[in-house]
């Protein structure tokens, strides 16, 4: 009952005014205190930790705030968007292009406030844990700002903002609507291969597996090949293109790269690579036993439980054993009621996704980025061809990293944060004809693409390599999720 009370008293929250139970109200209207570029957040003017309704934070408040910040400054006229990564990246290289594709698109409708949340371990922990973090900063910017934002997820940042709008009844009363990029809702394949043998070899995970196109694209992510489509009809197709793609016209934009985004992708690649490789060297001078432990009983696991032997010998980060088919964390998530559409939802996913491996035998609608009640669009539905200039067009075997820049998601999530909602593929044409399929949004260029896709080897690295926090046995979710 008290539950109950407490979550009709925070959606009952009004637009001119709010209150959280037991303090006083103030108004959501005005300008607290504009914010420069590159602001960490202020302190909360109303106390916000802990709140009626809620689970209880595990994560001290002062590091919750810590992981707050404007990147982008903050205008008080301003719509605002929550952005949260996923796995083994920071936020703020994670969005770059979109960041820049909102800053112009919404110029001329008072803009947009980006609040950035890093979460620790570059979201290698707990996924519960992170969802702390995103839960906190929704209420931080919805109590302090007085304005509900949007909130744009990323890959496994996707369960995270999943499992906080529905633990923590105020981040869901206190967020205007959701987009979720490449998500994986019910687990990914590599997941499964990086963790743990048995689960691979289940009656579910095995329909999934054994489906031709995702053996294709498991091959080609194990090898490298990320560039190459997924299926022989679409190679056959991109090849066939490859003269009008080669020859085609580049808009202006595209002519003029922008010198410091190529700069910033030669940095991703770089650190993201460098940096859990020297962490891993580091942790083997200064503490070999960690690592050698866990090998050691990983093998022992061969004579008293075989089912935990972890094909990566040294065990998986948390969060990658958390986003397995079939696991514990994605069974408390749907056993609570997780697995549906808790706001205004739109789930933007691909057919050739290498690393979110989508589409089990019965279709779409059992690909992992396919949530119940949510505005679902498997992107090649819509645009398996892309333009290339003049007349020609190429397949579109766009992957993980791309919504982060190509045009039918970054056109969403505009019109997300600036119309509210679940915005429709049809609206999506309506407002960006005929670019809505191009393979990078009007506003960005090459150098943007390459500045995303330069995360992703790192992001490999990091969950291959990255000393801490690793497991051989996947957590219990937290004891409020049981």
């Amino acid at each position: 009952m008290i539950h109950a009370l407490a979550t009709l008293a925070m959606t009952a929250i009004s637009a001119q005014a709010f209150t959280i139970p037991g303090l006083p109200g103030f108004p959501s209207t005005g300008c607290a205190k504009a914010l420069p570029s590159g602001s960490a957040a202020p302190p909360s003017r109303v106390p916000i930790y802990n709140l009626p309704g809620d689970p209880a934070y595990s994560v001290p408040e002062q590091d919750l705030l810590a992981a707050i910040s404007f990147p982008d400054g903050y205008n008080c006229e301003s719509q605002a968007i929550v952005l949260l990564p996923g796995t083994g990246v920071s936020t703020n290289t994670t969005y770059g292009p979109i960041r820049r594709s909102l800053k112009k698109e919404l110029a001329n409708s008072g803009g947009v406030s980006v609040v950035s949340v890093e979460y620790p371990d570059l979201s290698a922990g707990p996924i519960s844990t992170s969802a702390e973090y995103a839960a906190y900063a929704i209420n931080y910017f919805r109590y302090n700002y007085g304005v509900k934002p949007t909130v744009l997820a990323w890959s496994q940042g996707t369960l995270s903002a999943q499992w906080a709008e529905l633990f923590w009844n105020s981040a869901r009363a206190s967020s205007r609507n959701l987009v979720a990029l490449s998500a994986d809702y019910r687990g990914t394949l590599l997941a499964n291969l990086d963790c743990s043998t048995p689960t691979v070899f289940t009656p579910e995970t095995a329909a999934v597996f054994l489906n031709p196109n995702n053996l294709l694209i498991a091959a080609k992510q194990f090898f490298g090949f990320s560039a190459l489509p997924a299926s022989p009809a679409v190679f056959k197709s991109a090849v066939a293109n490859a003269a009008k793609a080669g020859s085609s016209s580049k808009t202006k934009r595209q002519q003029a790269s922008d010198p410091s985004a190529l700069a910033a992708a030669f940095s991703n690649l770089v650190n993201g690579v460098g940096t859990p490789l020297s962490q891993f060297a580091q942790s083997l001078v200064l503490d070999p036993s960690s690592f050698f432990g866990r090998v050691v009983a990983n093998f022992q696991q061969l004579g008293t439980n075989p089912q935990n032997f972890d094909l990566n010998l040294d065990g998986c980060l948390v969060a990658v054993s958390q986003q397995q088919i079939g696991s514990k964390f994605l069974a408390a998530l749907a056993r609570n009621g997780g697995f549906r559409a808790l706001l205004p939802t739109t789930s933007l996913h691909n057919a050739y996704d290498e690393v979110v491996i989508v589409n089990g035998a019965t279709g779409e609608e059992n690909a992992s980025g396919h949530l119940p009640g949510a505005n679902n669009i498997l992107i090649q539905d819509y645009c398996p061809f892309v333009p290339t200039g003049a007349s020609g067009q190429i397949a579109n075997i766009e992957q993980h990293a791309w919504p982060l820049f190509q045009g039918i998601p970054v056109a969403a999530i505009v019109l997300a944060v600036k119309n509210g909602g679940a915005p429709t593929i049809d609206q999506i044409k309506a407002a960006y004809p005929p670019s809505y399929c191009a393979t990078i949004f009007q506003d960005n260029d090459v150098a943007d693409a390459l500045e995303v896709e330069s995360i992703l080897p790192g992001a490999l690295a990091g969950i291959l390599f990255k000393p801490t926090p690793r497991v051989l046995v996947e957590p219990n979710p937290p004891a409020y999720a049981a």
